[in-house]
């Protein structure tokens, strides 16, 4: 297998609707909704199953497709209808468009911060006379029973009190709606650029699109000894932790112990060292410049961090939320991602431009999502409905804007950088609402846009997992099959809708029987609590302008233009911007260490092996992915099925 084979174009087959795979991917949207929200409404254990853009359970579910596929193919031949290459794209598509819908990406945040604000309000915090008259109350359920039942379980006989709910979710779904439209349209306006003229790599669609050959006889994935080695080792490790961990000490099963931290007290900084298979699959298929870059410049923000400890700089001001390693290495961060952001649109302009004459237009019609003036009409339609949610939830139309702005340029430039780098729990390292408010701080805002802003949280703050991002890589799939997947723009709008009512129905389940307060901690106890409880700070003492933290945004983007221009004009420049985007995210510091592994073993078996031996060895590492996620999605399966 080698990577850099798949950015060839390869001939195509006429276009046709592949109604089995819609069949097989709309259930398995229900299926991945249903498994990913139960492992955390009931259980109070991180499952990693569908919160980043490594998409365990996507990669779960559609390995047993793609094999099952290929065993057909292999056993019975032509005598079984079986899934297709064209079905195979479509069930990947609609996963990677429903994984982005249960936790991170939406019901992990509009479930806990839509009701938390009432659930959590006390004497102490005064949220009920400080925060709730400037929260839109559509947004949400009008009854205190309902969103107390919610948290609590419902009295033994209790009815679950759907009805409370088709307000504030069907509003929130024209939210969700119009975001998809803006996404799906950025994705497909960029599809040439990106996949054909750029011919970026896309390493977290590498997997995918083996499996997608190999389900449709193209490929030898499923043959090879090398990815089965891989993959029996990785699920086994997970697995082997799994059983110790259930049955205790008593068993005589010792866990593994695959992390530990080496902390500098007096520098304030932490050195975190982890084993994960995954992150060492999915990094061996990185360019080496970009792992190096991610691992080095992790360990240059600690030094920097420990600098600024020492000495006593810090950037006064309350903490700001999901600042990755404080307020000033979070601009800084987030200055080089929008920096990269922006160029990477203007080097495209002239691309998406050349979409809309007559012949590109009809190519693009049939290889990519839609046709241009179909995603013009998306883009359009998406950013007013967008943009009219926000100013209905409190903020001004400028703020609105502004925020919308902010928040879709991290999704972007994320979006980029998974496309280039692929960095598997890739994450923007600042929120939206704290750059909006560094910038203009809260007066422009009023108490109401601040309710508002706090409802923004649920899609704008903890950005690491997005249906603009998990649509990349599906689009990338999609143009390296053979056979075309008509209806691809729809077949994906209906994976969204099915895995919206999935996800809903899924909470309101399993919250009203079991009660979202003894879930997974984060979401449905300190969530609410943390942005809230800033939203309530804001509120009460207000916040000014911050150009401390805005001139460090300009400090990220100076430093990444002249990395940017060192890597065109020196020959051999070994660091990647996208190093200093994410360096100090809290998801580069657990995997920091694995990448640097992956960046090790790559360079001394390019070394040492040649192209040959890299090609043979990349299969192990392929099985290695495969073999993480079969054994994290068995893992929730069995939390599923397993008593607690």
């Amino acid at each position: 297998m080698a990577p850099d084979a798949t950015n060839a174009a390869p001939p195509r087959r006429p276009a046709d609707v592949p109604w089995r795979g819609v069949v097989v991917g709309a259930g398995l949207c229900v299926v991945l909704n249903v498994l990913a929200v139960r492992s955390y409404a009931l259980v109070d254990r991180y499952s990693g199953f569908a919160d980043h853009f490594n998409t365990v359970g996507v990669i779960f579910l559609f390995f047993w497709v793609a094999a099952l596929a290929a065993l057909a193919h292999w056993v019975l031949g032509r005598r079984l209808r079986v899934l297709r290459e064209s079905d195979l794209v479509v069930v990947y598509g609609m996963l990677m468009v429903g994984t982005a819908v249960p936790t991170m990406g939406l019901g992990g945040y509009l479930f806990p911060l839509t009701t938390g604000v009432f659930y959590y309000a006390s004497p102490e915090n005064r949220w009920a006379e400080v925060v709730q008259p400037n929260v839109p109350r559509w947004l949400a359920p009008g009854s205190h029973d309902t969103i107390r039942h919610l948290y609590e379980g419902l009295p033994e006989g209790g009815a679950i009190p759907w009805g409370d709910w088709v307000v504030p979710l069907a509003f929130w779904t024209v939210f969700v709606v119009s975001l998809y439209l803006v996404s799906v349209a950025v994705v497909g306006l960029l599809r040439r650029r990106w996949v054909e003229e750029e011919k970026l790599v896309y390493p977290l669609a590498i997997v995918p699109m083996e499996m997608v050959a190999a389900g449709g006889r193209r490929g030898a994935f499923f043959r090879s000894g090398m990815m089965w080695a891989g993959l029996v080792f990785s699920a086994g490790l997970i697995l082997y932790n799994y059983a110790a961990g259930r049955l205790g000490p008593a068993s005589g099963w010792t866990p593994l112990e695959l992390s530990s931290r080496i902390e500098f007290e007096r520098s304030g900084v932490d050195v975190l060292f982890t084993f994960d298979t995954l992150v060492l699959g999915l990094s061996y298929l990185l360019n080496l410049e970009v792992s190096f870059s991610v691992w080095v410049f992790h360990l240059v923000a600690l030094a920097e961090k420990a600098a600024f400890n020492r000495v006593g700089f810090r950037l006064i001001g309350p903490a700001e939320p999901h600042a990755a390693g404080g307020s000033a290495l979070a601009n800084q961060q987030a200055g080089s991602m929008l920096f990269l952001a922006v160029v990477a649109l203007w080097l495209g302009r002239r691309s998406i431009v050349a979409l809309f004459r007559r012949d590109a237009a009809r190519r693009e019609a049939e290889r990519g999502l839609a046709a241009p003036t179909t995603l013009l009409v998306c883009l359009v339609l998406g950013l007013a409905g967008t943009a009219a949610f926000l100013r209905a939830t409190g903020l001004p139309w400028p703020m609105a804007v502004l925020l919308l702005l902010i928040g879709l340029g991290l999704m972007f430039g994320v979006t980029r950088l998974l496309a280039q780098a692929g960095v598997g729990r890739m994450r923007a390292p600042a929120s939206a609402p704290a750059l909006l408010t560094n910038l203009v701080g809260t007066a422009p805002l009023g108490s109401q846009g601040l309710g508002g802003l706090g409802m923004s949280f649920v899609w704008a703050g903890d950005i690491q997992l997005f249906v603009m991002g998990t649509l990349a890589q599906a689009t990338k799939v999609a143009s390296e099959a053979r056979r075309r997947a008509r209806g691809l723009f729809w077949i994906l709008a209906l994976a969204l809708i099915v895995s919206l009512l999935a996800c809903y129905g899924s909470y309101l389940y399993f919250g009203y029987r079991g009660g979202m307060a003894n879930g997974y901690g984060w979401y449905f106890v300190n969530s609410p609590r943390y942005h809230w409880g800033w939203i309530a700070d804001c509120i009460m003492y207000g916040r000014e302008p911050h150009w401390g933290r805005t001139a460090f945004l300009g400090v990220g983007a100076g430093v990444t233009a002249a990395l940017s221009w060192a890597q065109l004009r020196f020959a051999g420049w070994p660091l990647h911007p996208i190093g200093l985007a994410i360096a100090m995210t809290n998801t580069v510091w657990i995997d920091w260490f694995s990448i640097f592994l992956a960046w090790l073993f790559k360079k001394l078996i390019l070394r040492y092996g040649g192209p040959a031996v890299y090609r043979r060895s990349t299969l192990f590492f392929l099985g290695l992915i495969v073999g993480s996620c079969v054994g994290r999605g068995t893992t929730t399966v069995l939390d599923a099925l397993l008593p607690h």
